[in-house]
C-alpha cells in the first residue's frame, strides 16, 4: 500500500465580481503539495481555463482540488496587482506554472 498523496495541487481560483461594463477577472494561487510551492498569475478568460490546465499538467481531473472565491473589484485588484500574467491556454498557463515552481 502506498501513502502517495493523489491530491499533487490546490488551486485557489480568484475571480472578480462583474464590473460596469460587464466583465469579471480571473487569476489563480496553485499551491503544490508535495512541497508547498505556489504559483500565481492572472490569466484570460475564466475558471475553465484554469481547470483544464491543470487536467493536461497533471494528466489526470482527480490529481488537483479546486476552489473559486469570488471578491469585491477593488478587493481583487488589490490583492491581484502583483501578480504576472500567465496566459490563457493550458501550454501557456503550465509553462508559466513551471517557470515558477523551478524558480
Amino acid at each position: 500500500m502506498t501513502t502517495e498523496c493523489k491530491i499533487k495541487a490546490h488551486v485557489l481560483i480568484l475571480k472578480s465580481k462583474i464590473d460596469l461594463n460587464g466583465n469579471s477577472y480571473y487569476s489563480c494561487i496553485i499551491t503544490r503539495t508535495s512541497d508547498g510551492k505556489m504559483a500565481r498569475g492572472q490569466i484570460s478568460g475564466g475558471e475553465s481555463n484554469v481547470t483544464y490546465a491543470m487536467r493536461v499538467y497533471f494528466d489526470n481531473w482527480e490529481s488537483f482540488i479546486y476552489t473559486v472565491q469570488e471578491l469585491p473589484k477593488r478587493e481583487y485588484n488589490r490583492l491581484t496587482k502583483s501578480f504576472p500574467y500567465i496566459g490563457c491556454t493550458p501550454d501557456e498557463i503550465n509553462k508559466n506554472i513551471d517557470s515558477q515552481w523551478e524558480g
